[in-house]
């Protein structure tokens, strides 16, 4: 098992409106965004599963316009879970 310390916010997944964006970052406030929260964050920041979330830019996208928050949220850990089942179990 990962390490948390308690209290601590879980959540990996996440999708939603920029609020607030760093310098260094390609999103301003308003873009739509999907992406996820490494475990080291969740360790030192908190999960997503709350109103608001700090992440890391590397870790998001923009959405798809055609894509709700809730299918764009589904997709980061499932998607690499996926991607991860092909390229070591099925040699792709």
């Amino acid at each position: 098992l990962y390490p948390l310390s308690l209290p601590v916010i879980l959540g990996c997944d996440l999708s939603g409106v920029v609020v607030k964006a760093g310098p260094k970052t390609e999103f301003s406030p308003g873009d739509h965004i999907f992406g996820r929260q490494s475990l080291d964050r969740i360790r030192e920041l908190n999960g997503t599963y709350a109103e608001y979330c700090a992440i890391d830019g590397k870790e998001a996208a923009l959405k798809p316009e055609d894509t709700s928050f809730e299918e764009a949220a589904a997709v980061p850990w499932s998607g690499l879970t996926a991607l991860a089942a092909l390229t070591k179990a099925g040699g792709i």
